[in-house]
């Protein structure tokens, strides 16, 4: 009987201290564009707890953009 079982919600935590946001942050307030960095960071998160990449090309292309 756990066909009932209602779906977990993700949580997606933020550490505003984390060198990475306050670099983001800095980039916002100086009016430059985020570009590809919020679809490299939320792949990162779905990698790091395991589940699977929506569209796993969108995130290497994001990636390499980033690193080019």
């Amino acid at each position: 009987g756990q066909d009932n079982i209602p779906a977990s919600k993700r949580i997606l935590e933020i550490n505003p201290e984390h060198a990475i946001c306050k670099a983001l942050q800095a980039k916002a307030e100086a009016g430059e564009d985020l570009d590809q960095w919020p679809t490299v960071l939320l792949g990162q998160a779905l990698l790091a707890e395991g589940s699977p990449l929506p569209d796993a090309n969108e995130y290497v292309q994001a990636v390499n953009k980033l690193l080019s």
